[in-house]
């Protein structure tokens, strides 16, 4: 699994991704969202406490048109962020990422030999980031842009774990919990059905990229309220 391959990348100076099991389809096939994100916050295990959202932060938004929306101010906060070539920088990594992903698509991230384009170019990204006058606004920014990669293509393992292992550096730069409230923000904010990709999320889950309190919430609410994202939402509680 992608997550599995994750969990075995060093990160100097931080506290390692324990892996664990992935609860059973039973949770979800009765409706509960919530025990199957307990599990995976078991497999998980304990990290730093979570900067939690304001009320109100975490929420589902409905419409494509609002993600768009959402984007769009997304994009103009990391332009504010990473000025002086350091967008442009940025930007060119996450090309190389997805290309070397392309190339190379069931390969592992840890099966890569340290000169790897993709090893690269998640270092080329996390330096640009690290250059801006206010690094952890940089980084908070930056992660919105690495999710919504992350989400739009994940059909291969390769681009899945890059651009986890790419949160995973953005993170180091931020205070604890800063980068999981900022992805459990945007996972929850729209009703687009490619935020329910299985693979993407558990990765997210299995990482502590996400805080699973809203995410459970956010699950939940999708199983609720029926329609075209009931099933989606069930199969991710279910996996997770």
């Amino acid at each position: 699994r992608v997550y599995e391959g994750f969990a075995v990348l060093p990160r100097p100076g931080v506290a390692g991704v324990a892996g664990g099991s992935p609860s059973g389809a039973g949770a979800a096939a009765t409706g509960s969202a919530g025990a199957a994100v307990g599990s995976a916050a078991a497999g998980a295990g304990a990290g730093p406490p979570p900067v939690v959202p304001p009320p109100g932060a975490v929420q589902a938004g409905g419409a494509e048109g609002t993600s768009a929306s959402s984007d769009a101010v997304a994009d103009q906060m990391l332009a504010m962020e990473l000025q002086g070539g350091l967008l442009e920088k940025l930007e060119s990594a996450l090309a190389r990422l997805a290309t070397a992903a392309e190339k190379e698509p069931a390969l592992a991230l840890h099966e890569l030999p340290e000169g790897h384009e993709a090893r690269r170019a998640i270092a080329a990204a996390a330096e640009a980031v690290s250059l801006a006058p206010r690094p952890e606004e940089a980084a908070a920014a930056a992660a919105r842009r690495v999710l919504r990669c992350l989400y739009e293509r994940p059909a291969s393992r390769l681009h899945i774990m890059g651009h986890l292992a790419l949160l995973d550096r953005l993170r180091d730069v931020c205070a604890p919990g800063r980068i999981a409230a900022e992805a459990t923000r945007w996972l929850c904010s729209s009703d687009d059905e490619r935020r329910l990709h299985r693979d993407a999320s558990e990765g997210l889950v299995r990482g502590r990229l996400l805080l699973l309190p809203e995410l459970d919430a956010h699950l939940s609410r999708l199983m609720s309220a029926g329609g075209r994202l009931q099933a989606s939402a069930m199969e991710l509680a279910a996996h997770i």
